[in-house]
């Protein structure tokens, strides 16, 4: 049976080595990551300036989609606009509360007003899905 000390030595090994094969790793899939994120940022580059939010493959289909959130940068401005809109009572409990979201959802989609101290932010990202052939009889495009 080891004793402690070569259970301790072992432990220090073992981590030792998983470092250096995480290290490893890492290495190996750096430029695969590199790549993939250069192809990302042309896919994103060709739908923008083709205008288009999707394009359809015979292998799969890339979307491109847009995402607003709201982000309240002023609370205590939010605060006082909520309470001059008489809001106050269903969204304020001395601070913003959870029901906030869901205004929150109308105000970053542009069908509720945008109040003091909320700003807009938006996030991009694509989505490629495999497709089945079997089941995918819609019109393929390719370039």
């Amino acid at each position: 049976m080891p004793t402690l000390e070569q259970k301790a030595k072992r432990l220090l090994e073992l981590r030792g080595e998983i470092k250096k094969q995480d290290d490893a790793y890492k290495a190996s899939v750096e430029p695969f990551k590199r790549e993939r994120d250069e192809l990302t940022v042309s896919i994103m580059d060709t739908l923008k300036r083709a205008k288009s939010f999707s394009q359809r493959f015979s292998f799969a289909t890339v979307t491109r989609a847009v995402r607003k959130t709201m982000h309240v940068v002023d609370e205590p401005l939010v605060v006082s606009w909520l309470k001059g809109k008489g809001l106050a009572k269903e969204y304020v409990s001395e601070r913003l509360n959870d029901r906030f979201v869901s205004l929150g959802k109308g105000i970053a989609d542009g069908s509720a007003p945008l109040p003091a101290g909320v700003e807009i932010s938006e996030t991009e990202f694509i989505s490629v899905r495999t497709s089945d052939p079997d089941k995918e009889k819609r019109k393929v495009v390719q370039d």
